[in-house]
């Protein structure tokens, strides 16, 4: 009878220490930043990767969608083109591990477009890569429509083709310009990034006839995001959603 005590004792010690251990050992949650929140792919992004589990902030620039009520999310007020609102983000977080920006306009206003669409990305990256964990990943949604060998047209002829004659287009281009010109300072501190032509999205700015689901279209962002490394295939380039590379 003792016998059995006392193996019932050290058994249950032994499963209490393999819990502790499990415990200790289990990853840390990641921490995911989603600039532009506030509906389609930004927001589907957030009911996505929020189910995973991992600690999710995300942007909105006038107020908290109604879509996103139950999720486990801390949301920030953001407006992309000012820089303290950047900087009190940067502050809110702390350390990150995926970085996703996907806030961006399309509109009758071609300087605006080249604000938000070409320079705020950058605004937003200057503060938030200094606070980047180990390993961190950045990525940039772009669009097909910036890609100077499949839409350039412009008279200007740089980094191996013309300029989109398209506002939105041309305004994606840019940014993909000043990704290329970025991307080795943030290798540098680590940092592990891409810019993604996420599909055409039945989205508002898509429309209801694109082909492709907003669903579809974060499912296959989310794959490239988890095959984002330093030193792999991914980092430096210009992507698909599904991970195919995407002419610049």
């Amino acid at each position: 009878m003792r016998c059995n005590q006392t193996f019932n004792s050290v058994q249950s010690k032994l499963q209490s220490d393999k819990s502790m251990a499990s415990m200790d050992d289990a990853a840390p949650q990641p921490v995911w930043i989603i600039v532009g929140a506030s509906r389609g792919i930004g927001l589907e992004f957030v009911r996505q990767v929020a189910a995973t589990g991992a600690l999710v902030h995300a942007t909105y620039r006038s107020k908290v969608p109604a879509a996103a009520e139950g999720l486990d999310v801390r949301w920030h007020q953001l407006d992309v083109l000012r820089r303290a609102h950047a900087e009190a983000l940067a502050e809110a977080v702390g350390p990150w591990d995926v970085l996703v920006h996907n806030a961006g306009i399309k509109c009758a206003d071609r300087g605006e477009m080249v604000r938000v669409n070409s320079l705020a990305p950058f605004t937003i990256t200057d503060c938030l890569v200094p606070t980047a964990g180990a390993g961190a990943k950045l990525v940039l949604l772009s669009s097909q429509l910036g890609s100077r060998v499949k839409f350039g047209g412009g008279e200007d002829k740089v980094n191996g083709g013309h300029t989109p004659r398209d506002g939105y287009g041309k305004s994606k281009c840019l940014m993909n310009d000043c990704y290329r010109e970025s991307v080795k300072g943030w290798r540098e501190l680590g940092v592990a990034s891409c810019v993604v032509h996420p599909g055409w999205v039945a989205t508002d700015m898509g429309g209801s006839s694109a082909p492709v689901t907003v669903e579809a279209s974060v499912a296959g962002l989310r794959r490239v995001v988890a095959s984002l490394a330093a030193g792999a295939p991914a980092d430096g380039a210009f992507l698909t959603y599904e991970g195919e590379p995407h002419p610049w």
